[in-house]
């Protein structure tokens, strides 16, 4: 890592803010509503019936698509899944080879943006896709859950809007003004919440703000992470995470201190189904090779070396 860059000095000051405005209580829960900016105050749906009401009738009359399904029991969020009518069963689409991605917006009422990139995605996307608007304000007020080649619609739809979207997510990469990550199948888990224990872990290290580092604190998650592997009492709270929660949060972090940048060939956006669906179902990297020599045994780990350019 290069410690002397402005993008490594951005991160430990986020973290040393978090340390002091925590301590000595680092729980991970709050350190989760602390980045996300949550406003519980400030509402964006002020009538979550009747916009649950046209976000149903959005696929009616379409012959490609299912009748919408939407959600909002949880009271914070409206979630939306629409299935191609080919599909002859569709679960919510947050498969390991989908990408998730956030929207934040500073000014514009989303509620008809969200509702409009809905439309376009109905009209554009091959694949069954999901999304979600919350109800408070945070720094994810929308994600979407859709293929890599859906993504590329989404992205049109957002050009026009880039002068009013913020780069909300200090732990989440970005492709313009777009979140990338992953959700994280086998834990209940997501992309932030998983940093937010990332980070609550390792302040419960650490004596003094002044002792913080970045480096360290990733170091602790690595370590942590393989220390699961080997001890069936050892620390909890990495257990069960896949390689793909691994890898991902490793190459956000390589974008977000400025080590890589996200194209439209990077890692974060490949379609690689297959390679997805093994690393959501290993715990470590020789699980990851078992499982490519089971199904191609000329071919164990060529896609993923050549994705993540190792040997």
């Amino acid at each position: 890592m290069e410690k002397s860059s402005s993008e490594y000095a951005k991160l430990n000051a986020f973290i040393r803010a978090i340390y002091n405005s925590f301590c000595p209580k680092f729980d991970a829960e709050n350190i989760y509503c602390y980045f996300q900016s949550l406003e519980y105050n400030n509402r964006i749906i002020s009538d979550i019936k009747s916009f649950e009401s046209i976000l149903a009738a959005l696929s009616d009359g379409n012959a490609k698509w299912k009748k919408a399904d939407v959600n909002a029991s949880d009271g914070f969020w409206i979630q939306t899944v629409f299935a191609r009518n080919e599909c002859e069963y569709c679960d919510f689409p947050a498969k390991p080879q989908n990408i998730k991605v956030y929207a934040y917006f500073k000014h514009t009422d989303i509620q008809d943006v969200f509702v409009d990139s809905l439309k376009y995605l109905l009209h554009h996307a091959k694949k069954s896709f999901a999304a979600k608007i919350a109800v408070f304000n945070r720094s994810d007020q929308m994600c979407y859950w859709l293929s890599q080649n859906d993504f590329n619609y989404l992205e049109e739809f957002y050009r026009p809007y880039a002068n009013d979207m913020v780069e909300s997510l200090p732990f989440v990469a970005y492709k313009g003004k777009l979140g990338i990550s992953r959700d994280f199948p086998g834990i209940e888990s997501s992309h932030n919440s998983t940093m937010a224990y990332i980070i609550s872990d390792y302040l419960k290290t650490v004596k003094n703000s002044c002792n913080i580092d970045l480096e360290d604190m990733y170091n602790n998650y690595i370590s942590k992470w393989n220390g699961d592997l080997y001890e069936e009492c050892g620390f909890g709270g990495f257990k069960n995470n896949s390689a793909l929660s691994f890898i991902v949060i490793l190459d956000t972090l390589d974008v977000l201190l400025g080590e890589a940048v996200i194209t439209d060939h990077s890692f974060l956006l490949s379609g690689d189904a297959r390679m997805w669906q093994v690393l959501a179902e290993s715990r470590c990297w020789s699980d990851v090779n078992n499982c490519w020599v089971k199904s191609d045994p000329c071919n164990a780990w060529s896609s993923v070396c050549r994705q993540r350019k190792v040997s």
